[in-house]
């Protein structure tokens, strides 16, 4: 008798059965297993023993389970939570058990199931994507009633294709906001590697920059020469809700193989500006990868507010880098400023008590810190607008005016009132939140260097407001560092 089944969790996207052996703390136990990751990417099983089973001594455990499914052998290893436990009482005792894998937080351990078939040569590496749009209707001649494209993106050629039951995954897609939708495919590789895992990672991130919803793979299986499945691997991974603001449109998938073989290696070379890579949870970040999720939030569901401000914080982060690499954020030179600081605080405390002689050291202190060897968020962000040729106005000097307010005037006023009082410059939030996107779409993409193929511009959308503007036009070819 089954007194949990696999479904009771959620949308699961494939499932195996068979019998076979679960390693418990040290602890061996025979049981019947079902075993299946969900569109997340997240893993369940769940254990059927008779005679000796688990204690339940601990709800947290590390367990290795190796047994025979009609599909092939199956391994599962990782950090498990004992989510449900029951006992049914017959001729015989059963004991049911379903565990959830999950990242174990500071461990090195990453949830795998894997699933091996019998031998084959193989010929290629399939990764199975997350929430990768397809828009449009259009069938292409000879692809068997799925579309795809192709190119060559730095070392690989790859084949991006619809699943087959793509149209059923669109619409579970929306209704859970998760599903598999899509498969990359790398013909050539014979065996998996972690640059290969970080080159798809790539892609996943510039397709998610493109289709403005994260894309991510949870899967990959390694291909023989028939297609046959030799070896499938499923790994616990990040994966975040389906959105809808997107930046390439993908009715034409020209527009989508242009914008990947534009953009590739600029992401390449721009992820290598900042020494920032971490080991956090099921997946390796990078400076890209940070930029990629704090760009996907800004255009996620939620607050309007939260998401305008992670959009400024985003513009100020890049802001920085750049500033920084040009050594273009200090007024001075650390060692020249340093030179003056202690003179500069003396004039300071001095005119302020020849004025004001009965003011405490608190509040003179206070005054001494107020000067910064900074330019200010305007200055730093107009010289990272020059270096990317990044198309947005900005007026200089004595042009300025409250009646005549550029691109970076519009930012800075929204981005000092959402950190300080958590709403947008005027009444017509949502205009002003669409400028923001429309003003950080442009900094993305000049970064990417693309050039000048049809994009989405948000902040004159069709959808909104009737009409379009879609060509990206740079001043001129975007600047090398």
């Amino acid at each position: 008798m089954t007194l949990f089944s696999l479904t009771d969790y959620g949308e699961m996207w494939l499932t195996y059965s068979g019998q076979g052996r679960l390693e418990v703390t040290d602890e061996e136990f025979d049981c019947e297993f079902d075993v299946g990751q969900m569109y997340s990417g997240k893993i369940y099983l769940i254990c059927r023993f008779t005679g000796s089973y688990p204690s339940s001594s601990s709800d947290r455990s590390m367990i290795l389970l190796e047994g025979t499914t009609r599909h092939g052998e199956v391994k599962l290893r990782g950090f498990a939570t004992r989510k449900a436990s029951r006992n049914n009482v017959g001729s015989l005792v059963y004991v049911t058990t379903v565990y959830e894998l999950t990242y174990e937080s500071g461990s090195d351990e990453i949830p795998q199931l894997s699933l091996s078939m019998p031998d084959s040569e193989v010929t290629g590496i399939r990764f199975y994507l997350t929430n990768m749009l397809f828009s449009g209707d259009i069938i292409i001649p000879g692809s068997r009633g799925y579309r795809f494209f192709e190119c060559r993106l730095g070392e690989h050629d790859v084949k991006i294709q619809q699943d087959l039951d793509y149209n059923n995954r669109i619409e579970l897609m929306k209704a859970t906001g998760i599903a598999v939708t899509a498969s990359l495919f790398i013909r050539g590789e014979r065996t998996i590697s972690d640059s290969l895992c970080d080159y798809v990672e790539i892609i996943c991130n510039l397709l998610s920059i493109a289709l403005c919803n994260k894309v991510n793979w949870i899967a990959y299986e390694l291909v023989g020469e028939d297609e046959s499945v030799v070896e499938r691997i499923h790994r616990n991974r990040v994966t975040m809700p389906y959105s809808s603001f997107m930046l390439i449109d993908s009715l034409r998938l020209g527009n989508l193989r242009e914008f990947l073989q534009s953009s590739y290696q600029p992401y390449v070379e721009f992820n290598q500006l900042v020494p920032y890579e971490q080991k956090e949870g099921p997946q390796k970040f990078t400076f890209m990868r940070f930029v990629t999720h704090m760009y996907l939030s800004a255009k996620g569901l939620g607050f309007i507010e939260m998401r305008a401000l992670t959009l400024c914080s985003l513009v100020e982060v890049l802001t920085n880098v750049i500033c920084d690499k040009l050594e273009y954020g200090k007024l001075l030179p650390r060692g020249d400023f340093g030179k003056i600081k202690s003179d500069l605080h003396k004039a300071t405390e001095n005119i302020i008590r020849s004025k004001l002689p009965d003011i405490d050291n608190v509040t003179i202190s206070q005054f001494q810190n107020t000067i910064q060897n900074r330019r200010s968020l305007e200055d730093r962000l107009i010289r990272f607008i020059d270096e990317y040729r990044i198309p947005v106005d900005y007026i200089l000097g004595e042009s300025k005016g409250t009646d005549n307010i550029d691109d970076v005037g519009r930012f800075k006023r929204n981005r000092n009132k959402l950190t300080h009082q958590m709403k947008f410059q005027n009444d017509d939030s949502q205009g002003e939140y669409l400028f923001l996107l429309h003003f950080l779409d442009r900094i993305i993409l000049a970064i990417l260097q693309y050039d000048g193929k049809p994009y989405i511009n948000v902040d004159d959308s069709p959808y909104l407001h009737g009409s379009n503007k879609p060509i990206f036009n740079l001043r001129s070819q975007s600047a090398d560092l």
